[in-house]
């Protein structure tokens, strides 16, 4: 073990990716900065400049558990591409893949961002053998990343997918939730397959059966729920039609009831026929405490 030597080199690329400074590795790993930063620019073991055990106090800081990346975290690195020169952005990214092995690439995308997004931010999965890292490129005003393997070495970084350029569409909390680290590398491997969604409706199967409440019930409680809304728009747009009028100076016969919108009685008709169904398959008590458990869900 005393006899590990460390690059520096390494430890000082991969502070630049995780976004720390100097100043703010140190205190993270109990040394002062002035010794840090003479071990850093000496490319040595340093042990004159930082204790062999305050070194792995360093590598730990970073995320490498013994020679690797560290398996049990998500791993969160970023880039800044500039204007001119956007391939030199990625010099710390090349030394990571040589030092911890090839990866493949993942491009995350909001399923509510179009495709091609003006945002100054993009967000990429790298999958290494064991590690799993999210990593941000923030890019100038319309400026397109740069990110491609093709510019790096062979098999050093891949698609995850070979012949396309996988892009994982998730939700703005699954998005979030890889901006904030707070992700486990399960989730991470989840969201990167497209798996996201069939764990969530695996998850209200579960609840569903706690309840005992069937798939049918299920699938009626939703439909009831999706032609509710319809019928809310519709009422709201005859609603707004018949206020025009009154504020247009249209006649309104004296004593007349509005007729209901047909969209509003077939709704009406239709909850009748799901209701008596809904009796008949499943008790109201467990239909209703899984309604309220899933209302609060959301």
């Amino acid at each position: 073990m005393d006899s590990l030597f460390v690059d520096t080199r390494v430890l000082d690329a991969l502070r630049r990716l995780r976004g720390a400074s100097r100043s703010e590795l140190a205190k993270a790993a109990g040394v002062a900065a002035q010794n840090l930063n003479a071990w850093l620019n000496e490319n040595e073991e340093g042990d004159g400049y930082v204790a062999r055990k305050n070194q792995y106090e360093v590598m730990r800081a970073l995320g490498i558990e013994g020679d690797q990346l560290r398996p049990s975290v998500v791993h969160h690195w970023r880039v800044n591409e500039s204007y001119f020169g956007g391939a030199q952005a990625y010099r710390d990214l090349h030394i990571m893949l040589k030092v911890f092995g090839p990866a493949a690439l993942i491009s995350f995308q909001r399923r509510t961002e179009p495709l091609f997004s003006l945002s100054g931010t993009q967000v990429f999965g790298l999958r290494f053998a064991d590690a799993r890292v999210v990593l941000t490129v923030t890019l100038p005003y319309l400026k397109p990343v740069s990110l491609d393997p093709n510019r790096f070495d062979a098999n050093d970084l891949v698609w995850a997918f070979e012949g396309e350029d996988p892009v994982a569409l998730i939700d703005d909390h699954e998005y979030n939730q890889l901006l904030t680290a707070d992700i486990t590398p399960a989730e991470f491997d989840d969201y990167a397959t497209g798996k996201g969604d069939t764990v969530k409706w695996a998850k209200i199967h579960l609840i569903a059966r706690e309840y005992n409440v069937g798939p049918d019930e299920v699938h009626d409680w939703i439909t009831s729920r999706a032609r509710q809304s319809e019928n809310q728009v519709a009422l709201g747009m005859n609603s707004n039609i018949a206020t025009q009028k009154v504020a247009n100076g249209a006649d309104v016969p004296v004593g007349a009831t509005p007729t209901p919108a047909p969209a509003a009685d077939k709704f009406e008709k239709s909850s009748k026929s799901q209701n008596s169904g809904l009796a008949r398959k499943a008790s109201v008590s467990n239909l209703n405490e899984f309604r309220l458990f899933v209302n609060k869900s959301e």
